[in-house]
């Protein structure tokens, strides 16, 4: 099995045991010499969830608990419509 095939299940694998995804996350970054990774999840109308690796600096759950984030997620709708 290749480096790549091991990621792709682990992935699998945190679908259905969300407490692995900060190091899933990790190591999806790590194989292409990310300095942060993060997974966000959304309904048509806002933000629903995300994690991130360990290793994400912080300050990204801050920013997505914001009004930025919010600001931020409206143009991102205006520019690519209802999902």
């Amino acid at each position: 099995m290749t480096a790549f095939d091991e990621i792709v299940d682990r992935i699998y694998q945190a679908t259905t045991e969300p407490d692995i995804w900060p190091g899933v996350l990790h190591d999806v970054g790590a194989s292409v010499d990310a300095i942060a990774v993060g997974l966000i999840t959304a309904r048509n109308d806002q933000w629903v969830g995300w994690r991130f690796a360990a290793n994400t600096p912080p300050g990204g759950d801050a920013y997505l608990r914001s009004a930025a984030a919010a600001n931020s997620e409206q143009r991102i709708h205006s520019a690519i419509g209802p999902r």
